[in-house]
């Protein structure tokens, strides 16, 4: 197995050094497939003590489920595919049932993995109905590995072949078929070796029973051809708990996080290169921007498409492309600004109309970042190899030299191709020891856009009194223990999970689209439709319920601590506003005074 890299850059891992205007180091679409392959085995259909008495099977199906649905909200282009071996269902083939194909995920496939699942919960089948075991038939790894490499290879009209391969291996069963003979494990190697060729990477789910899962079969068949990729031994075999999952599922599933992949210039004058690849650290996600409009066509829906075009205000008359010119309104004055004049000016500080970084120079961290510079989304930058080989170590390097130095980078260029050139903080970030609140945060560089001069309304300055500013002022060292406290008080317990907290819109957005998809009774037919009650609020936006206990905790008792720290706080800065200048000089006779205790 190799790291997960599209098919065609197959080529590039031998391949020499790219000349600086090569474009072989432009981002890619990444277009991602998932086939799920569970060998069914008795002990599947089983309560299961880990699950609270619930079987294995149904956690695989319930969490493929949970899987469809994420993906529908963050990236509805995923192929999803699920295949069963060892069925004896009347469409199997060879003893491998194909529940859907591998096809980007769709209305039919969810539909019928969500009418299977209400059958089993509602008690009107059964999973040894649905999906019945048999162990007789004649199903080996190498058929269904073969099957599931013709879907990710399978060319289909109107859908982009996959770059980004996974397939999810759940079995509880360590001495399958094809480990009992040597003839069925050369055949077994031979199709791993091929899928490994066509970078179709293996996530396994060694699901470990009242008998421990013996790894030394797949240990030796999926690690085969792994030790030609350096420090990389091939997908881990070690078993996991049924309980496990769900968790790894969904903690398995990409989402498109490359920004950008350009060339890092360190030193221009001696031609001292290195590849990058930027990574998105947040996406923001909106309920509702990914519609479409569509028309019915003989009774069948066809997409619509829209087109620009310009009028006369007078005649109303179309105007043809040739007759339209670029032009900037000064006054009542027009300027014409052609195309000529966008290149040259754009080539004026751009030396290429790819994406580029320079490196400038270094300086002081203090002095580069501070906290209005938030203008734009912070990337994750890491080394491209696969480019240029030796970026790795030639980053490594500045990492550890800026890091002693305790120095940043300041880079010039642009991320797109469309997009102006721009300055960057090139920041190194090692997490702190001890501190939980920073190792979530990956360590290397991060790429942090500069604001320019036009960009800030108005730099921050402390308030000004007087005399002197309130940072320097007598009262602002009581203000800030007094803040402080507070915090202390309304910190969280333990560090900040996104995946904890729900996005209301976008969980309200998908749940009407769900009860039009699964034809599910509407819980809002009520006269008034604005008005939900508690249970319906926290189940879309369940931060309500914390910030409804941290509200409680604050009223609930006025001469608590917090309360006495809040109301001392107000009374500071309300008398703040009234102070000339915008706060109390040294001197002011309403000086803030600590009360004394009685």
């Amino acid at each position: 197995m190799s790291a997960e890299k599209p098919d065609f850059l197959k080529s590039i891992l031998d391949s020499a050094p790219l000349h600086p205007d090569d474009k072989r180091h432009l981002t890619f679409n990444a277009h991602e497939g998932i086939a799920f392959c569970i060998e069914l085995s008795s002990s599947m259909y089983d309560p299961c003590k880990e699950l609270d008495g619930k079987p294995q099977l149904l956690e695989i199906l319930e969490s493929l489920f949970e899987l469809m649905e994420q993906l529908v909200a963050v990236m509805p282009d995923t192929g999803v595919g699920c295949y069963f071996f060892h069925c004896a269902h009347s469409e199997s083939k060879q003893g491998i049932y194909e529940l859907f194909p591998l096809r980007d995920i769709n209305v039919k496939n969810m539909k019928k993995l969500y009418k299977m699942l209400e059958s089993l919960r509602l008690g009107y089948s059964s999973l040894e109905k649905e999906l019945p075991f048999d162990d007789t038939l004649p199903s080996t790894l190498d058929a269904v590995f073969s099957q599931v490499r013709d879907q990710f290879l399978l060319d289909l009209p109107g859908q982009r072949m996959y770059t980004n391969k996974k397939l999810f291996l759940f079995t509880d069963n360590d001495k399958p078929t094809d480990s009992k003979d040597l003839e069925s494990r050369t055949r077994l190697r031979k199709v791993v070796d091929d899928l490994n060729d066509y970078y179709i990477n293996f996530t396994t789910f060694f699901i470990g029973s009242e008998h421990p899962f013996d790894e030394s079969f797949y240990a030796d068949i999926l690690k085969l051809g792994s030790t030609t990729i350096p420090d990389y031994t091939g997908p881990s075999t070690l078993p996991i708990s049924a309980s496990y999952i769900r968790s790894k599922v969904l903690r398995k599933k990409e989402v498109k996080r490359l920004r950008y992949s350009c060339m890092l210039t360190l030193n221009e004058e001696a031609g001292f290169h290195v590849a990058v690849k930027g990574y998105a650290l947040v996406s923001n996600e909106r309920p509702g921007a990914r519609y479409r409009y569509v028309y019915q066509f003989e009774h069948v829906q066809k997409e619509a498409f829209s087109r620009r075009s310009y009028l006369d205000p007078l005649t109303a008359q179309e105007l043809k492309p040739d007759d339209l010119k670029r032009a900037y309104q000064i006054g009542d004055d027009y300027l014409e600004f052609s195309e000529k004049d966008q290149r040259l000016m754009a080539s004026s500080y751009s030396p290429t109309e790819l994406p580029f970084l320079n490196l400038l120079g270094f300086c002081l961290a203090a002095e580069a970042v501070h906290l209005y510079d938030n203008i734009q989304h912070v990337t994750f930058v890491t080394p491209n190899d696969s480019v240029y080989e030796g970026s790795s170590a030639a980053l490594s390097a500045l990492y550890r030299s800026l890091l002693k130095k305790q120095l940043v980078g300041i880079i010039w260029g642009k991320l797109r191709t469309t997009s102006m050139p721009a300055l960057f903080a090139f920041v190194p970030v090692q997490p702190r020891e001890g501190n939980k609140q920073t190792t979530r945060f990956s360590e290397g560089f991060y790429l942090i856009r500069l604001p320019f001069q036009e960009e800030l309304r108005k730099f921050p300055t402390p308030v000004q009194t007087s005399s002197s500013t309130l940072l320097h002022s007598q009262d602002y060292p009581v203000f800030r223990k007094i803040s402080m406290r507070i915090i202390d008080h309304l910190v969280l317990s333990s560090s900040y999970v996104p995946a904890q907290f729900k996005n209301p819109a976008i969980a309200a957005h998908f749940r009407v689209l769900a009860e039009h998809l699964f034809e599910e009774a509407s819980e809002d037919s009520v006269k008034d439709g604005h008005k939900r009650n508690l249970e319906k609020i926290q189940e879309l936006d369940n931060t309500v319920t914390r910030l409804q206990a941290l509200r409680n905790r604050v009223m609930a008792d006025a001469e608590s601590a917090l309360a006495r720290y809040l109301k001392h706080w107000n009374a500071f800065y309300n008398r703040q506003g009234k102070q000339p200048g915008g706060s109390s000089s040294g001197s002011s006779s309403a000086r803030y005074t600590k009360r004394k205790k009685p």
